[in-house]
């Protein structure tokens, strides 16, 4: 996720899905799960880095 959250912070643009199911240790979700998922991870994502990254002068 540290990588992740670097490229996301160098490119100003979220992971790609591939990116971001690539980086899951627990494997990839089935198909019908696949746009929730992202979309969920995408949503904790951002909400990090605009807490702890952006929120402290970043």
């Amino acid at each position: 996720m540290e990588a992740l959250i670097s490229k996301y912070l160098y490119e100003g643009r979220p992971p790609l899905r591939e990116e971001l199911f690539a980086a899951r240790e627990e494997g990839q979700p089935t198909v019908m799960q696949r746009k929730t998922v992202y979309e969920r991870i995408i949503q904790k994502l951002t909400d990090f880095v605009e807490t702890f990254i952006n929120g402290m002068g970043g």
